[in-house]
């Protein structure tokens, strides 16, 4: 992956009254999760000159209705066909995907599309965009240095000297974009329905370990669980050097998982298998809502805590220890951030509470 050289001016990107209305459509009718496809546009004016770049976004391809964290695609013959019948030979191809309810930013997920794809297409464009009309767009393009650097150093007599170092350094340059929008109203083709139907129907379900029913997940006073008994033995493998992890660490990731789970203890949980059921609960569960797990997160924090690490409230550093805790556990969500994309917005509203 090369390094970005973000570049200070804006450039504007247009929409058409077409990709406009197919945006508000979509982002109207998959509203839950993240949904992604292609972008036709044109661009034309220099790149050495953005304020003078005039890009316009002509079209717009629904490709995949994916997860609240995850969406992906591949380039195959609906793209090909699309352009060719709609006659867009002579335009560009770029990205664009949703962050449904969740604010717009480019994730290291969404940064190493636009590094990888702007070898391909150049200059790449890629959009972001959520439910509440907010977009996050950049124009990125290779940009590779040929001539030297010349530097200037004492030396070890004190005099001053030069030095000229060949540099090749490649970096993925990109102009962050303002995106303007049309008429707010939205009104779509049939051939349009037809692509946004094909992507609601039903993914085919690859078979692997058996998944939690997250209605049976116990985060708001509903019915203890107990962890599947096929599962736990699929996932002995993993613990049988138990020697690998200090009792330190295990302990304290028993203390994150169960602040997850709100104070019940799964035999053979993990961090990361509680983080997917509150992705599931926020995908299948209409009446769960971060906001809610959010407070009940920080009103339960303390107790918990407490409660498994068998702190002592009387002791003089008992607030400091919750502290540090609490600050341990936000770093650890930190780290999972970007295979789980709503834990940028919860971490936000646990710190809000706080």
């Amino acid at each position: 992956m090369l390094p970005f050289l973000d570049l200070s001016q804006i450039v504007t990107v247009i929409l058409s009254d077409k990709v406009w209305h197919k945006i508000q459509f979509l982002c109207k009718n998959i509203s839950t999760v993240e949904w992604s496809g292609c972008i036709i546009y044109d661009i034309k004016g220099r790149l050495d000159q953005p304020e003078k770049l005039d890009i316009k976004v002509l079209d717009l391809i629904p490709l995949d209705k994916g997860t609240t964290g995850f969406t992906s695609y591949h380039f195959d013959e609906r793209v090909l066909n699309f352009i060719v019948e709609n006659d867009y030979l002579e335009y560009k191809i770029g990205h664009i995907h949703s962050h449904h309810n969740m604010k717009t930013f480019f994730s290291g997920t969404d940064l190493e599309e636009v590094n990888e794809n702007s070898e391909h297409i150049k200059p790449y464009l890629s959009i972001i965009v959520n439910n509440a009309n907010e977009f996050s767009a950049k124009l990125a393009f290779r940009m590779k240095r040929l001539s030297s650097t010349a530097y200037q150093y004492q030396d070890v007599d004190n005099k001053t000297m030069t030095l000229e170092l060949p540099q090749e350094d490649e970096y993925v340059a990109n102009y962050n974009c303002k995106v303007i929008i049309p008429n707010p109203l939205y009104n779509v083709d049939v051939k349009f329905l037809d692509q946004f139907n094909e992507i609601n129907k039903p993914k085919a379900i690859v078979k692997s370990l058996p998944k939690i029913n997250p209605k049976e997940i116990p985060f708001f006073g509903e019915e203890s669980w107990k962890a599947n008994s096929k599962l736990d033995k699929q996932l002995e493998f993993l613990f049988d050097d138990e020697s690998m992890f200090s009792d330190d660490l295990k302990q304290q990731e028993k203390l994150f998982t169960t602040l997850l789970r709100l104070g019940v203890e799964i035999e053979n949980d993990s961090f990361e298998q509680a983080l997917e059921d509150i992705e599931n609960c926020i995908v299948s569960d209409p009446e769960f809502t971060l906001e809610q797990y959010a407070y009940s997160l920080n009103k339960n924090f303390d107790r918990i805590t407490t409660e498994i690490l068998k702190l002592k409230p009387k002791a003089k550093d008992y607030k400091e220890q919750l502290e540090y805790y609490k600050e341990t556990f936000l770093e650890e969500l930190h780290y999972s951030q970007y295979d789980y994309r709503f834990i940028f917005y919860l971490v936000e509203l646990l710190e809000q509470q706080n």
